[in-house]
């Protein structure tokens, strides 16, 4: 059996098309349905239309936060089983 059902919605919340392409390339040869939301605000008004298995979130998000985003999504009563994983595509630590 596969690990990944077929039909397995994903949510990729991450603000720029390139680092969400790093996101989906692993992915592509699993039957999955991807959905890419730019910013919070938009993840939270697809999220009723797609009705994601999984959310991959992005840790630097423009506008809302990822802990506000995450805070708003989990108040859903459709997502609050649904897993979510933080996500960052940063090569260099900042101080």
């Amino acid at each position: 059996m596969n690990a990944i059902e077929p039909n397995v919605s994903i949510l990729i919340v991450k603000d720029t098309s390139e680092n969400a392409d790093i996101l989906i390339e692993p992915l592509k040869k699993a039957p999955l349905n991807i959905a890419i939301a730019r910013s919070g605000e938009e993840a939270l008004q697809m999220v009723d239309n797609i009705f994601p298995d999984i959310i991959l979130l992005d840790i630097q998000l423009p506008g809302l936060d990822n802990f506000e985003t995450y805070r708003r999504l989990k108040q859903l009563e459709s997502l609050r089983a649904v897993l979510v994983i933080f996500v960052t595509t940063l090569t260099e630590i900042r101080n």
